[in-house]
């Protein structure tokens, strides 16, 4: 019984001999200068009754060093959506719902989105 004491003792500080070097040679992330060779950035925000939220997102994008578009893709919204959007300089545009219904909701909010950025 002591020799199986012994082979898992050994086993067991060899593993965490092992974990421990494994967990120091991890790469750690530098951080990186950003170089963006984009002239802007289009961002596409689906939205749907985010009046409470929408303003604190959108100042928060616009306060990036990036030059950015921003269009909302207002999906339905009941509530003032569209005019918080407005009012820090976004393009809102209104869903168009699919001809046969079978696509919609946010997935199609981006996909529509995506036809009406300009840029890449």
């Amino acid at each position: 019984m002591k020799w199986l004491s012994r082979i898992l003792t050994v086993i067991v500080t060899m593993s965490m001999a092992c974990g421990a070097l494994i967990f120091n040679r991890r790469h750690q992330l530098k951080a990186k200068t950003r170089n963006f060779n984009h002239k802007s950035l289009t961002i596409i925000i689906p939205a749907r009754n985010e009046e409470k939220r929408i303003g604190h997102l959108l100042h928060s994008i616009i306060q990036q060093q990036v030059p950015v578009d921003v269009i909302v893709m207002n999906d339905g919204s009941t509530d003032d959506t569209a005019r918080v959007a407005r009012s820090y300089g976004a393009t809102v545009v209104d869903v168009v719902d699919d001809a046969d219904g079978k696509w919609y909701g946010k997935s199609h909010a981006c996909y529509q989105g995506m036809t009406h950025a300009c840029t890449n």
